[in-house]
């Protein structure tokens, strides 16, 4: 009843803009349903992710922190938090040991096939070809218009 009624204000002006952000956070944490004790947050997957993606530069947690757009802290709890779990791997660079590396385990690169965004992600997939094509450009304008915004 109430995503019915989410849906259906999408098309009233600014309230509809606002129900479409909600519609979208709702479809977000719809995705994340394992949320008891021990569960991998949003953060941590997040980061999972990036680590998947980054090139081997990029893989700092001063990076890491920019790319999910936190403080280091946040990021720093999550990174000894998926250390801890033996998803991925922190060393200290040799050349200066104040900078430290992360990479993923191979339990890490595993974990990822469990990723809940592969639910959203196949949502998506199921719409027509034009659909998804201008989904996806709308949501690529959105987050460059959110770059220069912010």
């Amino acid at each position: 009843m109430q995503k019915q009624k989410v849906i259906e204000t999408l098309d009233t002006g600014d309230r509809g803009d606002l129900a479409a952000a909600i519609l979208i956070d709702k479809l977000l944490n719809d995705a994340y349903v394992d949320k008891g004790p021990g569960h991998i947050s949003r953060l941590q997957w997040a980061i999972l992710r990036c680590l998947a993606r980054a090139t081997p530069e990029q893989k700092t947690p001063t990076w890491i922190a920019r790319f999910v757009g936190l403080t280091l802290a946040p990021v720093t709890r999550a990174l000894e938090s998926l250390n801890r779990r033996g998803l991925i791997l922190r060393t200290k660079n040799s050349a200066d040991g104040r900078q430290t590396t992360v990479a993923l385990t191979e339990s890490g690169r595993q974990i990822l096939d469990k990723d809940p965004l592969k639910s959203l992600a196949a949502l998506i997939s199921r719409l027509p070809d034009e659909q998804r094509h201008q989904f996806k450009q709308t949501l690529q304008s959105i987050s460059i218009q959110g770059l220069l915004d912010g």
